[in-house]
């Protein structure tokens, strides 16, 4: 079963781009949601609802993760979906999501798959954010593997390559877009989920990368997959 985790600090989009999001999957999706958003969740599909499971007494990544578990393998027995799309709290650590739906997997015997991890920045509050939030901020760049800025109006193509140059700083591996998701058609939003791994070399660093249609993405090398907990290992072997 893949899980799908889509993250971002509170009314940098999210929820909105879960709601393009999900007609782009296949089969059967359930969400689990750590906090409400700003705009609904819309759960009107083709084919039926999406079941919607709310944790809202905690957040997922600390107090939270026994209900996680035990929420993936509640929606399991229940609606047996192909995949299931995790919405953290904003302020919540990428990197503790990943562990507790790997200790879900450990604890109730589920085969899961880290299929996609996302995560949305509003750039009109980058500097703040890093600022005000520190590690909580910055570790959901760290782990995301494509990243969607936001909130660019009234910024200039310099300005948001600023951020870019920053964000790649964090995270050498993850693909950028820098066009509004909004803007994208839905063929093209797929597209960009669909996107092959490519390796680039240092210099290649900050090349633009052309995507179906007329969307653009800023991409680096590409970090090899691993299991979570041995990025994890590495990451604290670093900072040790």
């Amino acid at each position: 079963m893949d899980i799908h985790i889509i993250s971002g600090f509170l009314g940098s989009g999210k929820t909105t781009f879960i709601n393009r999001y999900l007609p782009l999957l296949p089969g059967k999706t359930a969400v689990i949601q750590n906090e409400s958003g700003e705009v609904p969740l819309d759960v009107r599909l083709p084919l039926g609802k999406v079941p919607v499971k709310e944790l809202n007494t905690g957040c997922i990544c600390c107090t939270l993760a026994p209900n996680l578990w035990k929420g993936i393998g509640e929606i399991r027995e229940a609606f047996h979906p192909d995949q299931i799309l995790i919405e953290p709290s904003g302020i919540g650590k990428l990197s503790e999501v990943c562990r507790a739906c790997l200790q879900a997997e450990e604890k109730y015997g589920i085969n899961l798959r880290l299929s996609k991890r996302i995560v949305m920045i509003d750039i009109s509050s980058f500097e703040d954010d890093v600022d005000g939030f520190g590690q909580f901020y910055t570790d959901q760049i760290e782990w995301a593997e494509l990243l969607f800025f936001t909130h660019m109006e009234g910024m200039s193509r310099e300005e948001a390559e600023e951020v870019g140059s920053k964000v790649r700083r964090l995270n050498q591996g993850a693909a950028i877009c820098m066009e509004d998701f909004r803007n994208l058609s839905q063929e093209r939003l797929r597209g960009l989920m669909d996107m092959p791994e490519r390796e680039f070399s240092r210099e290649d660093e900050m090349e633009i990368v052309a995507v179906p249609g007329e969307g653009r993405i800023l991409a680096a090398s590409v970090l090899e997959r691993q299991k979570v907990p041995e990025i994890h290992e590495q990451k604290q072997g670093k900072e040790r």
